[in-house]
């Protein structure tokens, strides 16, 4: 009798950065690489919403390999004052069942929900502030 061997492959976890900033969001790639994780980088729908197509189809297919998502809730207004809100953006990234950081501005109240799926971090922070948010995302699901 043979025995063959299991193949085993692994992967990197894959986080998806949503940021707007571009030095923000190479920041953040910055912090999750000391954890081992690919980043994927995304600037966001922008201030035309239809452009997005997560917002427009109810799915990213950018975090559809993404063991977490980091978002901001700092996104662009158009001139008519219309865009996606960062509520609407994180009910996309919730349906398809991921796991959130939403890095939100001080002054920004939205996103504190209770929710085992979010941690809300400060934008701008600590980078160890994210670190430790993915870590509890992960150790959670």
């Amino acid at each position: 009798m043979s025995r063959t061997d299991d193949i085993v492959i692994r992967r990197e976890p894959t986080a998806l950065i949503v940021e707007p900033d571009p030095a923000e969001r190479e920041r953040l790639a910055v912090a999750l690489d000391a954890l081992g994780f690919e980043a994927i980088l995304c600037p966001g729908p922008g201030a035309d919403a239809d452009a997005c197509i997560g917002i427009r189809t109810a799915r990213c297919p950018l975090s559809a390999d993404a063991d977490v998502v980091i978002m901001s809730t700092r996104l662009p207004v158009g001139e008519r004052g219309v865009g996606t809100t960062g509520d609407q953006l994180l009910e996309v990234y919730l349906a398809q069942g991921k796991r959130v950081v939403v890095a939100a501005a001080d002054d920004d109240d939205v996103h504190r929900r209770i929710d085992a799926r979010v941690v809300t971090i400060r934008r701008g922070g600590d980078p160890l502030d994210l670190v430790n948010a993915v870590r509890a995302l992960r150790a959670s699901g």
